[in-house]
């Protein structure tokens, strides 16, 4: 019992951290200053015992109900820096909602507003589920703070905050979701365990041969039908809307399971919110977005899940088919699920061609992959990445097998559709490394089961359909995307990225994945990310150890040296690295590091699918042998893994024990030793408990909104939006529909560019994939600076006071109340309102008055 609760203690953490990470994403410091202004005197009325003198100050600052769960935040802190705050309560009514700890975070506005630098990490966050007995109505909300001596101290209420309306609906919805859900997983792993046995009493009752496959397949169906019906997602969408309140407001929006997770940020604040700014788009589901910058954007050269769009390309994207055929709830939950599903399947036909007759062992791989820390820390876009190729080997292995010529039509249609969407997935990192991997296990396939003698007319005929229809759409895809495609070529980051070389990778990041139990939730210092370190579990001995032993009694075919060969390159090119004049032609010169994790932990993987065969082996003495090399293979393995992790800077294992780190020693023991001797349902289901239980508490779990809308003072006109500070509030009034003249883009936009860098000397600044953010400070002539804080970052400074808004090219400007006066006095600006914190102005010209 000490390791789970180990586990769950660390994993209370890393939310604790990932909350850090949100609440500052959240913290307006405008909006907190005038808080704190109003709230300072009202909270200053505790005292102490006898002398008068005031014990703490703090306030409650927000409360949200989400569903069942309820979000509380504010700040509090003793005069005396030696007394502790251990506990915060909060009662609605005559109800205690919430008594017990806390996660703190930084506040530097009030640290600022009360001259307390010790104040600094008085923020303090609660989330917790609305106690059962708690009925629907308007409750008083009242909020205390407990010292360590069990003195309590009285917390103001802000303003709306000390009021809630509590809805009974969040507690019947979220049983509802979870029940259904939790029996459609049983109703999956009940079917894996019975399938034979479901399959013959289906098939002496239909008089009809049903494989065991069958019964699982249809299981995950109606698993994946469960989540899209209801509209459940695992988008951290709800990040950008509670920090654009002021801008949109998004219906139907219910949380489920977990927290969002800021780190996911490329899902919740670019493709998410572009996705439902097609949906919202007039008309609908553009080529060329018109409300993204002064010229637009070309929706098509959006890769991985790409964007919806009309166009005929749309019919290899299939992670956008959900938009042409629900409403915007469901449309959003196929696009999160569509990835992980297909991959599952489409990775488990390829076990399948490697492995035959052993469908559970690839069906738990499969699984694995999916269940991965780096597959769930990129959005599971790794997941639909894989899923092209792998439908494409498994379409092209099953043309040349069948025998029925009518019955080529199928897979013919699943290899052209396939080989388009992999194409138009447009990232070359994966594209190449994975390209590699499924062409050595196709090659492998064919020789192997001498499928070269199956060519024949009609097999040719139907490779060449499926060829000509892959082109089909790429060539109407590139003849409405050619201009754009230029564009992002020739831009300096990611285009001119060709001439890389590898050999940047130290053992330590590696094998770094063994810390993901913690480090994908809890990370400090610069050393990385939760999605950079994201990684897989290697057993590169182990399986070493297997193959050797798979060698001896001659179960090796060239499909498993194909895989082990690969396997030796991609380390080679990670640790040691290759010549530029064989990267470059080869077009691994396109292959970051740290993006060839991908396929050499699927590689891994396959290899490990196709060595798991039962062991036949009767000699005794053999067998001593074969454990004896698994031991000393599984030991060392241990020491090293533990070695190169003592190695990662120590604050960022900072969430990590002592106790945590002799876990992962022994699952490293028990797993490699398990592999090598080939116990592989022990080995197998080692690896999976590991894998779901990394990543299964990273994962949210939400309904996601049937509409994301503008508020009133941004849906009466339809002038382009440029908001200052902060470029989330911008790609919130994108997805609800809103023209917009900074955020997200894929190439840069020339007219603005051109207007406030007419000689182009500053090119190489802008002229990037970039993150458009507009910030306000003193600057000298011509009263704006363009610089790039990093490489996919674009920041303009302008002079709230001289600077003339008319060269962005927007018709509003909307900045955080704070900036107000200088901005009143700025001769491009009419001051039109303020809310929220934010003041909005209109830019003048003739097309805005």
């Amino acid at each position: 019992m000490t390791t789970f609760s180990n586990y769950f203690r660390i994993t209370q953490r890393a939310f604790a951290s990932k909350a850090v990470l949100l609440l500052r994403a959240l913290h307006v410091k405008a909006m907190m200053a005038m808080l704190l202004l109003t709230t300072l005197f009202a909270a200053a009325g505790t005292y102490a015992q006898s002398t008068g003198q005031p014990v703490a100050l703090g306030s409650l600052d927000t409360i949200s109900l989400s569903g069942n769960e309820f979000l509380a935040q504010g700040w509090v802190a003793p005069f005396n820096p030696t007394r502790k705050i251990t506990a915060i309560i909060i009662k609605v009514g005559g109800t205690t909602l919430y008594e017990g700890g806390f996660e703190q975070f930084e506040r530097p506005d009030v640290a600022a507003t009360m001259a307390r630098k010790d104040w600094l990490n008085s923020g303090w966050r609660v989330k917790s589920a609305l106690p059962s007995n708690l009925k629907a109505g308007k409750y008083a909300v009242a909020a205390k703070a407990r010292m360590e001596n069990g003195e309590l101290i009285k917390l103001s209420v802000n303003g709306p905050t000390s009021v809630i309306e509590v809805n009974p609906d969040g507690h019947a919805r979220t049983t509802i979701v979870l029940g259904l859900l939790g029996f459609a997983v049983s109703l999956v792993v009940a079917a894996l365990i019975f399938a034979e046995k479901a399959a013959r009493k289906l098939s002496e009752r239909l008089k009809r041969h049903i494989h065991p496959i069958v019964i699982p397949t249809s299981a995950l169906i109606f698993l994946f039908a469960c989540l899209v019906g209801m509209g459940t997602s695992g988008s951290s969408f709800q990040i950008g809307s509670e920090q654009s309140s002021a801008f949109v407001s998004s219906d139907g929006f219910h949380s489920v399971w977990g927290t969002p997770k800021p780190i996911r940020s490329d899902e919740w604040l670019v493709f998410t919110p572009l996705a439902i700014s097609q949906a919202n788009h007039s008309p609908g589901f553009p080529i060329i977005n018109k409300n993204i910058g002064e010229e637009g954007q070309n929706m098509l050269v959006i890769g991985f899940t790409g964007m919806p769009v009309n166009h005929v390309s749309a019919l290899a994207k299939p992670a956008t088919w959900g938009f042409h055929l629900f409403d915007l709830r469901r449309a959003l939950a196929w696009y999160w699920w569509f990835p992980i599903f297909g991959c599952l399947f489409a990775l488990w036909s390829v076990f399948g061609l490697i492995s035959p007759n052993h469908w559970r062992i690839g069906f738990l791989l499969s699984l694995s992959f999916c269940a991965s820390a780096y597959v769930a820390a990129w959005s599971y876009w790794p997941a639909y990445a894989v899923f092209f190729p792998s439908l494409m080997l498994y379409s092209f292995i099953a043309i040349l097998r069948n025998r029925n010529t009518v019955a080529l039509f199928v897979p013919t249609i699943a290899l052209g559709l396939s080989l388009a969407g992999f194409v138009l997935l447009l990232y070359p990192p994966w594209q190449i490394s994975l390209g590699y991997l499924f062409l050595f296990i196709g090659i492998g396939l064919v020789l192997r089961d001498k499928l070269y003698k199956k060519f024949n007319p009609f097999k040719l005929l139907s490779f060449a359909f499926a060829f000509g229809l892959a082109i089909l759409i790429l060539w109407n895809w590139w003849s409405d995307a050619e201009s754009a495609i230029f564009a992002m070529m020739d831009t300096v980051y990611p285009g001119h990225r060709d001439s890389l070389t590898g050999g940047s990778f130290t053992v330590s990041y590696l094998l770094r994945g063994f810390t993901n139990l913690i480090t994908i939730y809890r990370m400090d210092g610069g050393y990385s990310n939760q999605t950079e370190i994201a990684s897989f579990y290697f057993m590169f001995p182990a399986l070493f150890v297997l193959f050797c032993v798979r060698l001896w009694d001659k179960k090796i075919d060239v499909v498993h040296c194909l895989l082990l060969l690969f396997i030796a390159f991609i380390v080679t090119y990670m640790l040691v690295g290759l010549p530029k004049d064989f990267t470059k032609p080869t077009l691994w010169g396109r292959v970051p590091d740290s993006r060839a994790d991908l396929s050499l932990g699927l590689a891994c993987l396959l290899l490990t699918g196709a060595l798991l065969v039962p062991n036949n082996a009767t000699n005794r003495l053999y067998k001593i042998l074969i454990m004896v090399f698994a031991g000393i293979a599984s030991l060392a393995w241990g020491l090293i893994v533990v070695y190169a992790i003592s190695k990662i800077p120590p604050e960022t294992l900072s969430g990590f024990s002592p106790s945590i780190l002799v876990v992962i020693f022994l699952v490293i023991l028990f797993g490699s030793w398990w592999l090598a001797i080939g116990e592989y349902r022990k080995y197998l289901v080692l690896n999976l408990m590991l894998s779901i239980a990394t990543v299964l508490p990273f994962n949210p779990l939400i309904i996601s909104p049937l509409a994301v809308t503008p508020v009133a003072d941004f849906s009466g006109n339809r002038f382009r939006a440029l908001v200052a500070g902060n470029y989330t509030p911008a790609m919130l009034l994108l997805a609800s529909g809103r023209p917009v003249s900074n955020g997200i883009f894929y190439y840069p936009q020339k007219r603005m560019w051109e207007r406030l860098d007419s000689d182009g000397s500053q090119e190489n600044i802008y002229n990037r994939y970039q993150h458009l953010v507009f910030t306000l400070s003193t600057v000298a002539t011509p009263y704006y600076r363009i610089e790039t804080p990093q490489g996919d970052v674009v920041k303009v400074t302008v002079d709230p006071t001289y600077f003339d808004f008319r060269k962005t090219g927007a018709g509003i400007f909307v900045a955080p109340s704070t900036d107000s006066n200088a901005l009143k006095l700025n001769q491009s600006l009419k001051f039109v309102s303020e809310n929220k914190g934010w003041s909005k102005f209109v830019i003048s010209g003739p097309e805005n008055e």
